[in-house]
């Protein structure tokens, strides 16, 4: 099974409408594990 990959972009402005904050962040994803440490019982 493929890991997702999700990436995530928070951009925060201030009134005068300059950027302020770029941040980004990558998130990877194990879902097999996730699915073993639910059902215990399909190990």
């Amino acid at each position: 099974m493929p890991c997702p990959i999700l990436r995530w972009r928070w951009q925060l402005f201030n009134q005068a409408g300059r950027e302020v904050l770029d941040f980004e962040a990558t998130s990877l994803c194990d879902l097999a594990g996730a699915v073993q440490t639910a059902n215990p019982a399909s190990r």
